[in-house]
C-alpha cells in the first residue's frame, strides 16, 4: 500500500466531511482526485470510491440517493480506519459496556460514560497518537484540549472526531441505542459551540443540533434503521429534499437552539 496517497485521500475525506453537509461540489472533489491520480485510484480508500463515483457520474447528476451512498461509504472508510488504528486496544476500568448503555436515557442530549481508555492514530499523521477517556469523554488532541474541555461532562460536543473514532472502535455488534447509532456512525465531529435536545416525534426520539453555522443535523433510529437529516436554516430546506417525519417541529427545533 502506498501510504502517501492512503493519507492524501484520507485527508481529502476528512476535509469534505468537515461541514456535515455533502454536496455537489465537495463529491466532485473527490472524483476529481480519483481522475488526478491514476496510480492512487488503485489504493485504499481511494479504490472503495471508484465503483461508485463511476456510478454516480455516469448520467452526469448527482441524485439524494446517490449522495447518501457517498456519505456512507465515507462513515465506512472512517470506521475501518478507526478500528484499525485503535493502537492500545480498549483499557475498561471494570464497568461493562452493557452496563453503560444500560444508563443511557435517550430522553436527554447527552452521551453515554463509558469507562474505557484507549489510543488512536491521527488522520493525517498515522505516527501521531491521542489519549481517549470515554467516561467524559475527553481527548489529548489540540482540538478537544483548545476548544472542548470546558463542556459540561456528557456534552455532544465534547466529541472531537477521535473521540468519535474511540466510540467506533468499540461499538457493540448490535449497535448503539436510540439516536446515538446514527450519531456516532452517521455523524460527523460537532462545532464546539453547538448545543442540542432531543424532540419526541410520533413515539421516537430524534437528538436535534443547532445550526453550526447555516446546517443543523437531526438523527433518530427507526424502525431499526439509523437516519440522518439535514436542515439549512438560511435556505429553510433539509438537505436533498429528505425530510423527517414532522419536519416543521424538527426545523423549528434546530431555529430556537440555533438562536439561544
Amino acid at each position: 500500500m502506498n501510504t502517501d496517497y492512503t493519507h492524501e485521500y484520507l485527508t481529502l475525506i476528512e476535509e469534505v466531511a468537515e461541514d456535515g453537509e455533502l454536496t455537489h461540489r465537495e463529491i466532485v472533489r473527490l472524483a476529481k482526485w480519483l481522475n488526478d491520480n491514476m496510480d492512487g485510484r488503485k489504493t485504499w480508500p481511494a479504490s472503495q470510491f471508484l465503483p461508485l463515483l463511476k456510478d454516480v457520474f455516469a448520467d452526469g447528476k448527482i441524485d439524494e440517493a446517490e449522495a447518501i451512498q457517498v456519505g456512507r461509504l465515507i462513515q465506512k472508510v472512517r470506521r475501518e480506519w478507526a478500528r484499525e488504528h485503535a493502537l492500545s486496544g480498549v483499557k475498561p476500568f471494570g464497568v461493562k459496556l452493557d452496563d453503560a448503555i444500560g444508563c443511557f436515557d435517550d430522553g436527554a442530549p447527552r452521551l453515554i460514560a463509558i469507562p474505557t481508555k484507549l489510543q488512536v492514530a491521527s488522520f493525517r499523521e498515522p505516527d501521531l497518537t491521542y489519549d481517549l477517556d470515554l467516561t467524559a469523554p475527553s481527548c489529548s488532541c489540540p482540538d478537544f484540549q483548545s476548544y472542548r474541555q470546558h463542556l459540561p461532562v456528557g456534552h455532544i460536543s465534547r466529541c472531537c472526531k477521535h473521540i468519535m473514532q474511540g466510540y467506533a472502535e468499540i461499538r457493540p455488534s448490535s449497535g448503539w441505542p436510540s439516536w446515538l447509532e446514527p450519531f456516532l456512525e452517521a455523524g460527523f465531529r460537532p462545532h464546539p459551540e453547538q448545543e442540542w435536545c432531543v424532540v419526541e416525534v410520533s413515539t421516537c426520539n430524534y437528538l436535534v443540533s443547532s445550526a453550526s453555522p447555516e446546517w443543523g443535523n437531526v438523527y433518530a433510529r427507526i424502525d431499526g434503521v439509523s437516519e440522518k437529516y439535514g436542515f439549512s436554516i438560511d435556505e429553510h430546506r433539509w438537505s436533498y429534499g429528505k425530510e423527517p417525519a414532522e419536519p416543521a417541529s424538527l426545523a423549528n427545533a434546530i431555529r430556537r437552539l440555533s438562536t439561544r
